[in-house]
């Protein structure tokens, strides 16, 4: 039986191709990671959004401060100040500020692709698991 191997090297399923090498729980704690830090994205967002939609009358319209943006240190001040640039380039108004209700839209909006991001990189495990060994 010359140049046949006892074990193929890959195994052909319904959901794709796996290395029969690869251990499986590897893939299972890169997708736990992902399930985590989806989860924490999407709760940070869902209590800012309630946040911003219950906040007392007296806090103003300014969304910087609603946000925290200057005291919440220097990544903080820097997101927001991508976010600031992008929303005036978007609604063509270069001197305007996002309003808090345009900041709560928008991070309903930004679920989105995290959702999409979180299944890219759950199928992109898959394919490192895969390829794990080589």
């Amino acid at each position: 039986m010359a140049g046949t191997s006892a074990l193929p090297i890959f195994v052909v399923r319904p959901s794709g191709v796996w290395n029969t090498r690869a251990p499986l729980h590897v893939f299972f704690g890169r997708t736990d990671e992902v399930q985590r830090d989806y989860s924490l994205l999407t709760m940070a967002v869902a209590r800012t959004r309630y946040e911003a939609e219950h906040r007392p009358p007296e806090m103003g319209p300014s969304a910087a401060k609603f946000m925290r943006a200057r005291i919440s240190g220097p990544v903080a001040s820097k997101a927001w100040n991508g976010y600031r640039d992008w929303w005036r380039r978007a609604h063509g108004d270069p001197e305007g500020q996002p309003s808090i209700e345009h900041v709560e839209q928008d991070l309903g909006v930004a679920l989105y692709p995290i959702r999409e991001l979180a299944v890219v990189k759950i199928a992109s495990s898959s394919r490192r698991s895969s390829n794990a060994g080589h």
